[in-house]
């Protein structure tokens, strides 16, 4: 058998007629979400309440949330050819995503994200890339068709990938949003490449963008001259809270929504994702 191959044959949802209006490029990992209630101090043990395992990683998460926010989403990416990638892949064909562009090898595990959640929602994460890391500059370019109208990626997959789609956007014409998240130290480079760059407060800073879309958090998000504020609700755990912003914005910003619009409704997303378990677990279909 072949050390690759198209994982989403087994997975599918779109059409081979039009291009999706969404592409996102980004991981797919596992995660290992454990309640607890507080995060440990270095070299303290702390007796946790619970653990879950859940569908998650940046690129599926977002991929999720663009789907659920009405845009027709691809996602390109890599799993491992195991169950746990059969497992991811089928979750996000039922939640509406088109997984061919997805790879399974045998070469690496599926990517896998320990995650730590207080008793207040906050949260810590460690991610083993795994499959993310065989994502191709070559694979993003074929995948990412005429048409499509926004390309979303993130920074758990290869600086080349990550060039790859930015770039493969700019020739197709379509808006290029970059996520700049986890910042690695290519990241200011990449930022160039980008139409709207996707930050929290702290990658703002390291970054330094003036014109970047920046989450705030439980006070919103700004972007230019325009802000948004979430509503008020009861938060669980903040895991894909982000994500669920970047991906609603990338697909409200793809189906015509103004800016102001868009960023609103991004922002209720990510409210309404903190009063659920998980990352794609906290995104309900509307």
């Amino acid at each position: 058998m072949n050390d690759v191959q198209r994982a989403g044959d087994a997975a599918t949802s779109g059409s081979d007629d039009q291009p999706p209006l969404v592409v996102v490029v980004g991981a797919v990992n596992v995660d290992t979400v454990v309640r607890a209630p507080r995060h440990p101090r270095p070299g303290e043990t702390v007796l946790g309440t619970d653990v879950a395992t859940l569908p998650g990683g940046k690129g599926a998460n977002q991929a999720v949330a663009s789907a659920v926010a009405g845009a027709t989403t691809s996602l390109v990416a890599a799993v491992g050819a195991d169950a746990e990638g059969r497992r991811c892949l089928a979750h996000l064909a039922g939640r509406g995503v088109d997984t061919r562009s997805v790879r399974a090898v045998t070469a690496a595990t599926t990517g896998h994200a320990s995650i730590v959640v207080s008793d207040s929602g906050e949260n810590s994460i460690v991610v083993v890339p795994g499959a993310n890391r065989l994502v191709t500059a070559d694979a993003v370019a074929s995948a990412i068709r005429p048409g499509t109208a926004v390309v979303l990626v993130q920074l758990e997959v290869p600086e080349a990938a990550v060039r790859a789609a930015l770039v493969r956007a700019r020739e197709i014409g379509a808006l290029a949003l970059l996520n700049a998240s986890p910042v690695v130290h290519a990241a200011r480079a990449l930022t160039g490449l980008a139409d709207v760059l996707v930050v929290n407060e702290h990658e703002h800073e390291l970054l330094g963008a003036p014109s970047a879309c920046v989450t705030l958090g439980a006070r919103g998000a700004i972007w230019g001259p325009f802000s948004a504020a979430p509503p008020p609700v009861d938060v669980v755990d903040t895991t894909g809270a982000g994500d669920a912003f970047a991906g609603t914005l990338a697909a409200r910003l793809a189906l015509g929504a103004p800016r102001a619009r868009a960023l609103q409704d991004a922002v209720d997303a990510g409210a309404r994702a903190t009063t659920y378990r998980g990352a794609q677990a906290s995104l309900p279909i509307s």
